[in-house]
């Protein structure tokens, strides 16, 4: 049973301002109350992975390469963590304090380098050739979730695992986290978006879908975290700069509100400074890891 840890709110919705520096951050929170079922420890499945490790998986013809790194520390659970839109897959590491902070926890981590991806599920004869070679979700869940289960003895469904992300990272995050709420205990997202249909005019979906008044089942369905919040089951983090120029904060208050719609669990931080940029991005990760302690019992 997955862990969901109880927050004591002072209605059914709660907004709460804390100080940072000379700057104020917004929390909004969520919660259900835990069963006394989830209260028992049980022993965690170790991997068989004892040393970092870089592979590479097929993807239409193209080498995908997947990085693990792993803890010296007692593990305590795995997390996926997705670039952004032609991010590199190390980007996290290089550029935060995200691999440093996990490894000290005792995380394994898993980063798939996913170039120009959207993290949709399919593409289609509308989708951009040269997009062709960047790997789909569907490649994920068929591929590198299964070799690395089979191989690594890691994102078993009785081990405590998470996904997060940046950007287009934070939509997949959130993808791969409702496509297998059975594997995922929760999920964390930074500045993302998560419906396409709200925004028809982005080159980016476009260049996936087609035009969504010619092909609107592709932008209203598998691929849109709205359409389906309500097979969305595990505890989300979502963070956003009201700053930022690439990804309007727009997109994390739609998915906020359909989740308060749902009742689901989630705390949702906003900082007024910050911008799409790793700094930002990197002022998230203790905040991100601390949201996924709870669930790595």
């Amino acid at each position: 049973m997955r862990l969901f840890y109880s927050i004591i709110l002072l209605s059914s919705l709660s907004l709460a301002t804390i100080a940072c520096g000379e700057s104020t951050t917004s929390i909004d929170i969520m919660g259900t109350d835990k069963t006394p079922e989830d209260t028992a420890k049980v022993d965690i499945p170790q991997p068989a992975l004892r040393h970092d490790s870089t592979f590479t998986l097929d993807f239409n013809g193209n080498p995908i390469e997947v990085v693990v790194k792993t803890s010296e520390k007692e593990f305590i659970g795995s997390i996926i963590v997705l670039p952004g839109w032609n991010y590199p897959n190390t980007g996290w590491c290089d550029s935060t304090d995200l691999c440093t902070e996990a490894l000290s926890r005792g995380y394994t981590l898993i980063l798939p380098q996913m170039g120009k991806s959207i993290y949709c599920q399919n593409t289609y004869p509308q989708t951009r050739q040269s997009w062709l070679k960047y790997p789909t979700r569907k490649w994920m869940s068929d591929e590198m979730m299964p070799y690395i289960q089979d191989h690594f003895a890691l994102l078993l469904a009785a081990q405590p695992n998470f996904t997060l992300g940046l950007s287009t990272g934070a939509r997949g995050a959130t993808l791969l986290a409702l496509d297998h709420p059975h594997i995922f205990n929760a999920c964390a997202a930074l500045s993302g978006d998560y419906d396409q249909s709200a925004f028809p005019k982005d080159n980016l979906y476009i260049g996936y879908y087609g035009q969504m008044n010619q092909f609107e089942e592709r932008w209203t369905k598998d691929d849109n975290i709205i359409t389906q919040i309500k097979q969305l089951q595990v505890p989300m983090y979502v963070g956003h700069g009201t700053l930022d120029k690439v990804v309007d904060i727009q997109h994390s208050d739609i998915f906020v509100e359909a989740m308060k719609q749902t009742g689901l669990n989630h705390l949702y931080h906003v900082d007024p400074n910050a911008a799409h940029t790793y700094s930002y991005w990197n002022s998230e990760v203790n905040a991100m890891l601390d949201f996924f302690e709870p669930h790595t019992d």
